[in-house]
Formats: C-alpha cells, sequence, structure tokens
C-alpha cells in the first residue's frame, strides 16, 4: 500500500512515515503542503492507496487538495484520512461534506493511524 503524507509539520510527518514504515507492506511518501501533496497525486506515473492530509497548511491547507482529489476521475476513489488538530464541527463537516474516508485528531497516536489505516484497507478490499 503506497500512502502519501501532508503535512507541514516535520515531527508529524516523522511519526506518521515511521508508523506506516513499520508495517511491511505500506510505503509512505511524505508532502510538505497540500501543493506538494497534489502535484504527486496528480503525477500519472505515480499511484497512490491512501491519502493522509493534514487541514491547517500554510498557503494551500489539506481541504484544498481533498477537493481537487474528489473532483478528479482518476483520484475520486482515493481514500482520503484527515489528520487535524481541528475539532470544531465547522472543520470536520465541511471535510466530510468534501468525501473524507476517516479522520484522525492531532496529536497522532500510531495505534490509532495503524487501525484507521486497517480499515480503510479492509473497506477498499471489500468494494
Amino acid at each position: 500500500m503506497r500512502i502519501i503524507i501532508a503535512d507541514d509539520a516535520a515531527d508529524c510527518r516523522a511519526i506518521l512515515s515511521k508508523a506506516i514504515a513499520q508495517q511491511g507492506d505500506r510505503q509512505g511518501v511524505v508532502a510538505e503542503s497540500g501543493a506538494d501533496a497534489w502535484w504527486h497525486l496528480s503525477d500519472p506515473t505515480q499511484k497512490f492507496d491512501l491519502a493522509i492530509l493534514n487541514v491547517n497548511m500554510p498557503g494551500v491547507d489539506g481541504l484544498k487538495p481533498l477537493g481537487r482529489i474528489r473532483q478528479d476521475s482518476r483520484t475520486r476513489p482515493l481514500p482520503v484520512i484527515l489528520c487535524t488538530a481541528s475539532t470544531d464541527r465547522s472543520t470536520v463537516a465541511g471535510a466530510a461534506n468534501l468525501g473524507i474516508t476517516s479522520y484522525i485528531v492531532k496529536p497522532v497516536n500510531p495505534t490509532t493511524l495503524l487501525q484507521k489505516i486497517s480499515s480503510v484497507e479492509a473497506t477498499v478490499i471489500a468494494a
């Protein structure tokens, strides 16, 4: 499973990448911004099975690439886990309207992250 991780915080990217790398069949690719994540996602030579996007990033936040993912026929089916410190209803509702698969509240617990990823894998395999 190939996973794009978009977060502007290096420590968060490291935690997410390390947790993902501990699962032998998963590979994390990091992006430092929403724009960088979309660059990877829109590259036809790259294939991803999951996106983990932070909401609050400078410049292009995580909701922008989420909207683009859902508008592009190639990326529309991609499962997206939103990773955010924002728990207010408007942020969560806005993300849900854009089609998130799941979300994780920061600080990220590696066990919770792996459970969410396993849940997404199970859903994708069942479909």
